[in-house]
């Protein structure tokens, strides 16, 4: 397992790369898993090194394979964080290719998928089409599934010009 050090994702949130996950809201019981406040640690750091837990995150890109774990789009921010991030260790997720198990993360913003906000966060910061069109594809039906067709909709005028 690859492991990576924080300068890793400094250098890639330098080049425009953000970082996020799908985070679970105590109102999403609709999943099953295990729910985390991340709204209650907005600006600042989760903090799992001195326990067995940790946080598994991606970038922009693909976050949106990930629908199914919850309601919330967490973003993360590593520079904001950098100063807090004194014990952070972080590796390749082994299950899920493009995803990084790490002990710390910084929560810049919480923004829940009914928002269009969260989809308008995504679609912002994709640096490489290429790697998100399929994701979206997929995406667009896990959102109107959900409910939330405003997001579903941005989502789908964004890929195809048009609301589906």
């Amino acid at each position: 397992m690859r492991r990576y050090d924080i300068n890793y994702f400094l250098e890639n949130e330098k080049a425009g790369v953000r970082y996020c996950k799908v985070g679970k809201s105590k109102n999403c019981n609709y999943i099953k898993g295990s729910n985390f406040p991340y709204y209650q640690y907005l600006e600042k750091l989760v903090d799992f090194s001195n326990s067995t837990g940790q946080i598994t995150f991606e970038d922009v890109h693909i976050v949106l394979n990930y629908l199914h774990y919850g309601d919330q789009l967490v973003i993360l921010n590593f520079t904001k964080g950098f100063e807090l991030m004194q014990n952070f260790e972080c590796f390749e997720n082994s299950l899920n290719k493009g995803c990084y198990d790490s002990n710390q993360v910084f929560v810049d913003r919480v923004i829940n998928f009914s928002n269009p906000e969260s989809i308008r966060f995504i679609l912002d910061n994709i640096i490489d089409f290429n790697r998100f069109e399929n994701i979206g594809i997929v995406a667009i039906e896990r959102l109107k599934s959900a409910g939330y067709n405003a997001s579903a909709n941005l989502l789908s005028e964004w890929l195809y010009g048009v609301r589906h």
